[in-house]
C-alpha cells in the first residue's frame, strides 16, 4: 500500500493529497505487498529551488517551494505541477530506477549508469520528470 501524507499547511490540502494519490497510483498497475510512505512538505526552500525529492524503495520525502524568489506565494496549480515533477522522482525511487548517487537504471534488471558528469537537464530522471509533469497536471488536477 502507498501512503501519502502532506505534513504541513498546504493550499487546497485535500485536493493536493488526492492529486498526489492519483498521480503516484497511475505509475503502478498492481498493489504493493509492502508499505511505501511518501511524506510531502510545502515550505520555504532556497532561492531557485521549486522542489526536492529523496528516498528509497520504501520511504520518499518531497519538499515543495511555497513562494517564488520574490517572496510571493506560488499558485496552487504551480505547486501541483512541481508536485507532479517530484512524484515522478518518487516513482523512480520506489521502482529502484534512481538511488540518489547520480545513478540511473531503466528497471531493476538493468545495470546502473553513472550520471555524475551529466548536466542537470540531460539527466534521464529529470528528462522523464519534465516530460510528464504537465501531462499529469492535465490528467489529474481538476480546476
Amino acid at each position: 500500500m502507498i501512503y501519502v501524507d502532506i505534513s504541513t499547511r498546504c493550499p487546497q490540502r485535500d485536493k493536493m493529497t488526492q492529486f498526489a494519490i492519483d498521480v503516484i497510483g497511475s505509475f503502478f498497475t498492481s498493489r504493493f505487498k509492502r508499505d511505501v510512505w511518501i511524506d510531502i512538505e510545502v515550505k520555504h526552500l532556497d532561492k531557485g529551488y521549486y522542489g526536492f525529492c529523496v528516498g528509497d524503495r520504501d520511504d520518499v520525502s518531497i519538499e515543495l517551494q511555497r513562494k517564488d524568489d520574490d517572496g510571493e506565494m506560488l499558485s496552487t496549480k504551480l505547486i501541483a505541477t512541481n508536485l507532479a515533477h517530484e512524484l515522478v522522482h518518487a516513482k523512480q525511487y520506489i521502482k529502484g530506477q534512481i538511488d540518489g548517487l547520480m545513478r540511473y537504471r531503466m528497471n531493476t534488471n538493468s545495470t546502473w549508469e553513472d550520471h555524475t558528469d551529466t548536466s542537470y537537464l540531460d539527466q534521464p530522471w529529470e528528462q522523464e520528470a519534465y516530460a510528464l509533469e504537465e501531462q499529469l497536471v492535465e490528467r489529474f488536477w481538476n480546476d
